[in-house]
């Protein structure tokens, strides 16, 4: 936000605008910068409520101010809710009448504070969301007990540092777990968990049978047991060997696996019949494909920094996929492809594909479907030949050593956007430049 200075005519002009407008307006602005426009009577009532709507409750109070550097003004501030100290909450909500919608609280004094002091302000809240950190799990438990008794649950629930295990009362329906360990993970009621750890010594873990997303960013992670209504699942590990424990998901429609160092997930595969979405990123080893062949209802494959997949769209695989993301460094084993046929589903959309190695495609070989309408190749090398863009294209970027275009060629009618970067680019003929 480039504005420098709380302008008295631009704000008495806002003024004059419907109530609704201003809200608009407001909501926008820095949120270090209400406070200032609190002197302005004429919007007063709008800027009280945009400061109270949505309110970071905390002890240590900071707040950007502007630069008077030009275009700068209040552009440091990255502010997504209002910091305020729990009394002057209390201040403002007696002044202007307005309860906060949303609520986020930071430690557990804060915690002990609204919960003993102003608990009203809990539950006129849509929306609650809390971070717990340095202090002992035995503490955070009693803590965190007392909201189940009061009947307050957290929307989101952020843990940090706690390492000596303790349980978790099903306080929040999402929780986030930085190197903290619970002694069971199995909560009622949590829909979603984050886990982000790197301990010495890493749990089995088991959920709830309620849990719907679930990503685990764990180096030493190798055994998880997946409850069976996951619906989004994402593995990030680097051990030796993965297990998944009852990896039947007949509703999972997304899952991302970043195995660095695991051989294969042969032994224990996640079967999901109808997963839409599949990213893989590390997976080094052509084993995986056999894993990958199974999600036949797929629309969208990205594969990052993997050996690429030749063979797996071929015979009619994959007829719903609509869009593959490639990049890597091609081949597990360069001799085994020495001209690879790049053939693709019939009903894909959306093509890209980048190499970090040379990769020479004969353009005999590369079967492109007509109902491509977006097309990336960058750092492919093509043998002599001419290269053929279909009609239907709107969007195409071609990086390579060299690009040749017989006499016919036509822009496509429907490109919006044509990148053509070679270093020899020919054209048999200028006549597409008058087409």
């Amino acid at each position: 936000m480039t504005i420098l200075s709380t302008d008295i005519d631009l704000f008495q002009e806002i003024a004059e605008l419907p109530s609704e407008i201003i809200d608009l307006i407001v909501g926008y602005l820095p949120k270090c910068m209400l406070p200032k426009l609190l002197y302005f009577p004429s919007i007063q009532k709008e800027v009280a409520s945009t400061i109270l709507s949505d309110v970071y409750i905390t002890k240590g109070i900071y707040r950007h101010k502007a630069s008077y550097v030009p275009h700068v003004g209040y552009s440091e501030c990255d502010c997504n809710r209002f910091k305020v100290a729990l009394n002057n909450l209390e201040k403002g909500i007696a002044q202007w009448n307005v309860y906060p919608r949303a609520i986020h609280m930071d430690g557990k004094f804060v915690f002990r504070d609204v919960l003993d002091n102003f608990p009203q302000l809990l539950r006129g809240a849509t929306s609650i969301d809390g971070t717990l950190s340095s202090c002992e799990g035995s503490e955070a438990e009693t803590l965190l007990n007392s909201f189940l008794d009061s009947n307050i649950t957290f929307d989101f629930l952020r843990l940090v540092g706690f390492w000596d295990p303790f349980t978790l009362p099903p306080v929040a329906t999402s929780i986030r777990l930085f190197d903290t360990i619970l002694n069971n993970y199995v909560i009622p009621g949590v829909k979603k968990v984050d886990i982000y750890s790197d301990t010495s010594e890493t749990p089995k873990c088991t959920f709830s049978s309620d849990l719907e997303d679930l990503q685990i960013e764990d180096q030493r992670l190798t055994e998880v047991t997946l409850p069976p209504n996951l619906r989004k699942l994402c593995i990030f590990a680097q051990s030796g060997s993965m297990d998944f424990k009852s990896a039947i998901l007949p509703a999972l429609e997304y899952l991302s696996l970043e195995l660095c160092g695991v051989e294969s997930i042969n032994n224990s595969p996640i079967i999901a019949s109808n997963l839409k979405v599949l990213n893989l990123s590390m997976c080094l080893k052509r084993t995986y494909l056999d894993t990958v062949r199974q999600y036949q209802h797929l629309k969208l494959l990205r594969m990052h920094i993997c050996v690429y997949p030749f063979g797996l769209f071929n015979e009619g695989a994959f007829p719903e996929l609509e869009r593959f993301e490639y990049d890597g460094y091609g081949y597990e084993d360069s001799d085994d492809f020495k001209s690879p046929i790049l053939t693709f589903p019939s009903n894909l959309k959306q093509l890209s594909i980048e190499f970090y190695d040379s990769v020479i495609v004969n353009l005999n070989n590369l079967m492109l479907p007509p109902t491509l309408i977006r097309l990336e190749l960058l750092k492919l090398t093509f043998n002599d030949g001419y290269f053929h863009l279909d009609e239907n294209l709107q969007y195409v970027h071609i990086k390579t050593s060299g690009l040749t275009f017989e006499s016919s060629f036509r822009i496509p009618h429907l490109a919006g956007e044509l990148i053509l970067e070679a270093d020899y680019l020919t054209f048999e003929s200028p006549e597409f430049m008058y087409h």
